[in-house]
C-alpha cells in the first residue's frame, strides 16, 4: 500500500513539472507553437551564377580597372569576370555583340543616337545607391543630355582644372606667387607684371588658349531653343570675349603656341589654366611649378570637368551585375586606392578621400594638390553642334586679336557664320 502511494505521488510530481515546463515555453513564445528540435536549419543562399561582362573602356581606365578593380571584384563579386573589348559601337551592334558597359568620353550623343542608353536612376534605387555621393555638378551635367532628368551615365572620374604657375619666372621678376580663388582681373594684373623681356627671352604672363575656359565658367550656350546662335543675344559672350581678348592683345603676351607647350617645353609662360594630370603622368624635367585653384568670374564656378562616363547599355542582359561593378568602382575602398596612387581624380564628394590624392607619390608631396577640389564646377551646357559653335567664335576672335575687327563686330560675324552653317546642316533650320 505504501509502495502504491509513493508511485502515485511520483506521477503527480512529474505531471506538475511537465506542466510547468510547458507553461514556461508558452510564456516565451506567446501563442506560437514551440519549434521542433528536428526542424531543419534555413538553407544557405545559392551562390550567384558566373557572369562575364563585356566592357569597352579607354586604355587608361582599363589599366585602372586591371590594377584596382579586378582584385576588389574577386573579393566581393567572385562570380563576375570582365572581358575587355574594343571597336566601334556601330560595328558591335551590327555583330549583335554590344558590351554591357561602354565608356563615351565627353559626350553622350553617339550613345543616344544608337539608342544604347539606359536611365540609371531605377538601377540606383534598386541597388540602394546614394547618388549624392558623387559630385553633383557632374550628375547635373549628365542630366543635361535628357529632357526629363534621366541619368544616362555615371562619371568615371573628374577633370579638375587649376591654375599652374612656373615658380622660376615669378622668382626671376620678384612677383609673389598667385593665391587661390582669384578673379580673372587679378590674373590679368599678374600677367602685366610678368610679361617682359629678359636675357633674350620674351616671357609671357598667361596663355588663355581658347575662349572655352571663360565661356564654360559663365555657362554660355551657343544656341537658343531654335538652334540660332546667341553670340550677340547673350551678354555673357561679350564678357567672355572681352576677357579673352584682354589677355591675347596685351603687348608681349601674344602666344605663339598652345598653353601646355609654352609652359612645359619653352618654359617662357608663367601661368596656364588646365588639368595637372598630364604633368603627373609625364613629369617635365626642370619645370619648377605649383598650382592654386582656378581663377573664376564673380559666380565662382570652375570649368566643368565632365569627361569619361560609364554607360550600361540598353542591350545588356546583365544590367544588375554591371551596376554592381560601377557601384564597387565608386566605393570608398577602390577610390581611395586610386587616389593614393594619383591614378585619377575622384568623382566622389568625400573630402577624406580627396585628401588622399598622391599619398603614395613622394614627388607630389610639395605640390598644392588640394587646389583640384576647392572650387565648384559649372554645369555643362550640352549642344550637339558645340564644335561648330567653337569654330565660329574662334575664327572671329582670332581676327579681332589681329586688329581686323572689334569685339562687337567679331561676335556679330561669329553669329552670322554659325547661323549660316546651321542652315546648311539643318536644311534652313527646318
Amino acid at each position: 500500500m505504501l509502495k502504491i502511494r509513493f508511485i502515485s505521488v511520483f506521477i503527480v510530481v512529474v505531471l506538475i513539472l511537465t506542466a510547468c515546463a510547458s507553461g514556461s515555453a508558452s510564456s516565451t513564445t506567446g501563442d506560437q507553437p514551440a519549434k521542433s528540435a528536428a526542424q531543419p536549419a534555413a538553407a544557405a543562399p545559392a551562390p550567384k551564377q558566373p557572369v562575364t561582362l563585356k566592357v569597352s573602356f579607354t586604355a587608361a581606365l582599363q589599366e585602372v580597372f586591371e590594377t584596382y578593380m579586378e582584385p576588389a571584384l574577386k573579393k566581393k563579386y567572385p562570380n563576375i569576370t570582365l572581358e575587355y573589348v574594343k571597336g566601334k559601337y556601330e560595328d558591335m551592334i551590327a555583330a549583335g555583340d554590344v558590351p554591357d558597359i561602354i565608356m563615351p568620353n565627353g559626350t553622350l550623343f553617339q550613345v543616344m543616337d544608337l539608342n544604347l542608353q539606359t536611365d540609371l536612376r531605377a538601377l540606383a534605387k534598386k541597388h540602394n545607391y546614394d547618388l549624392s555621393r558623387i559630385d553633383q555638378g557632374l550628375i547635373k551635367s549628365i542630366q543635361q543630355y535628357s529632357p526629363n532628368g534621366e541619368l544616362y551615365a555615371l562619371p568615371a572620374s573628374k577633370g579638375a582644372v587649376v591654375l599652374l604657375y612656373n615658380k622660376d619666372i615669378f622668382d626671376k621678376f620678384g612677383v609673389p606667387y598667385p593665391k587661390g580663388h582669384m578673379q580673372w582681373d587679378e590674373v590679368y594684373d599678374l600677367t602685366k607684371k610678368l610679361t617682359r623681356a629678359a636675357d633674350g627671352v620674351q616671357y609671357k604672363g598667361f596663355n588663355p588658349d581658347g575662349i572655352g575656359t571663360f565661356s564654360t565658367q559663365l555657362q554660355l550656350n551657343y544656341f537658343d531653343k531654335n538652334n540660332k546662335a546667341t553670340f550677340t543675344k547673350d551678354e555673357g559672350w561679350k564678357k567672355a570675349a572681352d576677357m579673352w581678348l584682354k589677355f591675347r592683345t596685351l603687348p608681349g603676351n601674344e602666344p605663339n603656341k598652345g598653353g601646355r607647350d609654352s609652359f612645359t617645353k619653352d618654359k617662357d609662360t608663367a601661368m596656364i589654366v588646365t588639368q595637372v594630370s598630364f604633368l603627373i603622368r609625364q613629369p617635365v624635367a626642370g619645370l619648377n611649378y605649383d598650382m592654386v585653384e582656378s581663377p573664376t568670374f564673380e559666380n565662382n564656378l570652375r570649368t566643368n570637368g565632365l569627361g569619361t562616363m560609364f554607360v550600361i547599355t540598353s542591350t545588356s542582359k546583365h544590367q544588375d551585375d554591371a551596376f554592381d561593378v560601377i557601384q564597387l568602382y565608386h566605393s570608398d575602398e577602390v577610390q581611395t586606392a586610386i587616389m593614393r596612387d594619383a591614378g585619377l581624380f575622384t568623382e566622389l564628394n568625400n573630402a577624406d578621400i580627396q585628401k588622399q590624392f598622391g599619398a603614395n607619390k613622394p614627388e607630389l608631396k610639395s605640390l598644392n594638390m588640394q587646389a583640384n577640389f576647392k572650387v565648384d564646377q559649372a554645369i555643362k551646357i550640352v549642344s550637339r553642334y558645340e564644335g561648330e559653335g567653337t569654330k565660329a567664335i574662334t575664327n572671329a576672335l582670332n581676327a579681332a586679336a589681329k586688329g581686323q575687327s572689334d569685339v562687337n563686330t567679331a561676335l556679330r560675324q561669329a553669329e552670322e557664320a554659325l547661323n549660316a552653317r546651321m542652315s546648311e546642316l539643318l536644311g534652313g533650320g527646318k
